[in-house]
Parts: C-alpha cells; sequence; structure tokens
C-alpha cells in the first residue's frame, strides 16, 4: 500500500509478444487498484506499439515521442534548423502519436518516458507536490522554499534573496557578485553554456531560471553495432551520458572550478576537455534558462573581493 510507482525498463527487451503485453496490462489494472501507477521507460519502436495496442501505453511523455519520430536527444539549440535530424518514423496507433505535427503533446499523467531518469524524476516531483506543497503543507514552508517550487514547475526566475536564503548566505550578496559574473539569459534547450560564453574554462555557474544537465560525451554509448538485431534493445542519447541535472537554485561546475591547477612541482595541469562533463541547457524546468558565469581567471585576479571569495568558498566547500 506505500508503493505509489512502479517503473519498468525495457532497455534490453527487443519484442513483446500479445499474450506478455495482456499479462502487463493485467498486471498495471491490479496495481492501479492498490494506489501504484506503472510507468514504462526505453522502449524501442516494436515493444512500443505492442504496448500501445494493448493499451499499457495511453499517454507517452513528449522526449519519448520526439526519439520514435527521429529527433534523438541532441545537444544542439533549436535556433540551428540545419542541425535537426528529418528523418520521419511511422509510429503505431493511435493517430495521435503519429502525427509529425511540432507542437509540444500535453498529456497530464504520462505513462511512458524515454529514460529512467526522465521516470524517476516525473515520479519524484509528484511525490514532493503531495507531502510537501500539497493543502496545509504549503503553508508551513518557508518563502525561498516556495519561490524554489515556483521556480521548478512554472520556470520562472527564482529571486536572488531566496538564492541565498536556500544556502544560508548574507542578504545582498548576489547582488556584489552579480558585477563579477558574465549574465546569460534567454537560453534555450540543448545549448551548451560553453558556446555562450567564451574562455569559459573552469566556471561557477549559477542557475537563476531553467536548469543544467551534466553530460559527459562518450566514443561509443553503449555498443550497440555490436549486438545483433533480435537481441538489440532501447538505445538512447547515443555517444551521451547524462550525469545529473540541475534544478534552479544549484551551483554547477564546483569541481572543475577549484580543482589545483598545478601540481606539488610547479607545473601548471592540463586537463582535456573531452574527458570532463559537458553544461548543457535542460529541457525540464522551464523553456529557457538564465545563468551566471563566474570565472577562474575573475576569480584569481586581484579585484575580486576576498571578503566575497570567503563566503563563496564556504558555501561551496
Amino acid at each position: 500500500k506505500d508503493v505509489r510507482y512502479c517503473i519498468l525498463s525495457f532497455a534490453r527487451v527487443p519484442l513483446v509478444d500479445p499474450s506478455a503485453a495482456r499479462h502487463l496490462k493485467n498486471m498495471k489494472e491490479k496495481a492501479k487498484l492498490v494506489g501504484c501507477k506503472v510507468i514504462c521507460c526505453r522502449t524501442n519502436h516494436a515493444v512500443f506499439g505492442a504496448l500501445i495496442a494493448a493499451d499499457v501505453i495511453t499517454d507517452p511523455d513528449e522526449d519519448l515521442i520526439m526519439y520514435l519520430r527521429g529527433l534523438k536527444w541532441r545537444t544542439k539549440s533549436t535556433r540551428s534548423s540545419k542541425n535537426l535530424e528529418h528523418k520521419q518514423v511511422n509510429l503505431p496507433s493511435p493517430r495521435k502519436f503519429a502525427s509529425p505535427s511540432p507542437g509540444p503533446l500535453i498529456q497530464a499523467e504520462p505513462d511512458a518516458f524515454a529514460h529512467e531518469t526522465d521516470a524517476l524524476d516525473y515520479c519524484d516531483e509528484l511525490l514532493v507536490k503531495d507531502f510537501c506543497y500539497c493543502g496545509n503543507w504549503r503553508y508551513e514552508m518557508t518563502d525561498f522554499q516556495v519561490a524554489y517550487r515556483d521556480a521548478c514547475t512554472e520556470g520562472i526566475r527564482i529571486d536572488e534573496h531566496a538564492f541565498e536564503d536556500m544556502h544560508n548566505l548574507r542578504r545582498g550578496l548576489m547582488a556584489d557578485l552579480k558585477s563579477y559574473c558574465e549574465i546569460l539569459d534567454g537560453l534555450t534547450k540543448w545549448d551548451k553554456v560553453a558556446d555562450d560564453s567564451p574562455k569559459f574554462g573552469s566556471s561557477l555557474c549559477f542557475i537563476m531560471r531553467g536548469s543544467v544537465s551534466l553530460v559527459q560525451f562518450l566514443a561509443q554509448a553503449d555498443q550497440q553495432d555490436m549486438l545483433l538485431p533480435q537481441v538489440r534493445g532501447f538505445s538512447f542519447r547515443e555517444g551521451k551520458r547524462l550525469r545529473r541535472r540541475y534544478p534552479p537554485g544549484h551551483v554547477v561546475g564546483k569541481v572543475a572550478f577549484f580543482l589545483d591547477q598545478e601540481d606539488k612541482h610547479g607545473c601548471r595541469k592540463v586537463l582535456s576537455r573531452d574527458l570532463l562533463p559537458n553544461l548543457v541547457v535542460s529541457s525540464k524546468f522551464g523553456a529557457t534558462a538564465e545563468i551566471w558565469v563566474l570565472k577562474r581567471s575573475v576569480w584569481d585576479s586581484g579585484q575580486f573581493p576576498a571578503g566575497l571569495k570567503a563566503e563563496l568558498t564556504k558555501m561551496l566547500c
């Protein structure tokens, strides 16, 4: 009775026959009777078609539909249309999923996602909403908790005072910091933060609106080409690995920022950017993002106040 959600991953499932699909449908209905919702993820085209036909999946998430249409997860801005793939994929019934309309699909309660990460984020959001922000619980929240919630759910900008309260900083610190940061506003999903900030290097990123994903590019994601067609499963974000997604109010890049630039012998360390995760604007938590970038060169300069440096170091370390 305490289980609210059950996530089924079909990552290595090449096919689902009608008999298995009926069993999944019966299991989903029985779970619903006890208050548990079954969510599917990482389905390939064949599995997706079988689950749709059996009514196991009725409201898939938009990202899954994009993947099945051939628009795989990418790190290119929608502002550059020449980078988009125009491959069309014929999706199974019902017709509303096969429509090539570019508009977003709006569903109240998705029951299928492209990846486990998206399914877990969705379940986490609903649990937090039910136990922290509904009914009388909301009146017990502090101002910065309510501001954080609104920034995550409505995509609005988090206030500087709320940011300071989240990290136990003094009032006015963000105003003092702003003049030393490069303000990146209006970033859209899949934009690389480093592409919009010259000499990005090792920088601290303060997320004021939207969210940022920590993505690592891989030479070979899951060796799909080495598998036979009959045992291939779902392959998503090929060549990329999602490390973490940071919502508004967080600071990204602490490890690389405070990494020693020189060893004990005074030799400068050279780090390959290919080995470090890349910061990419996420498609979650809003359509646009605002990020304050504090570069290491500014931090090391004599113009950066020592008091401000001490306060930020205490917060981050």
